[in-house]
């Protein structure tokens, strides 16, 4: 298993579309968005590792 735990979601969200847009959406949907890209980033990579899970 594999634990992270992302404590700066709101500024790479704020870094992708801007601060204004950011600040509109609550800080539960920056977290999950960030966490959605970190994981489809981790399965690509260890797909290309040709690791299976």
């Amino acid at each position: 298993m594999i634990l992270l735990k992302i404590s700066n979601s709101s500024e790479v969200v704020a870094a992708k579309v801007g601060k204004f847009l950011e600040f509109l959406t609550p800080d539960s949907v920056d977290v999950s968005a960030v966490e959605d890209q970190v994981i489809k980033k981790m399965v690509e990579n260890l797909a290309a590792e040709g690791l299976k899970g």
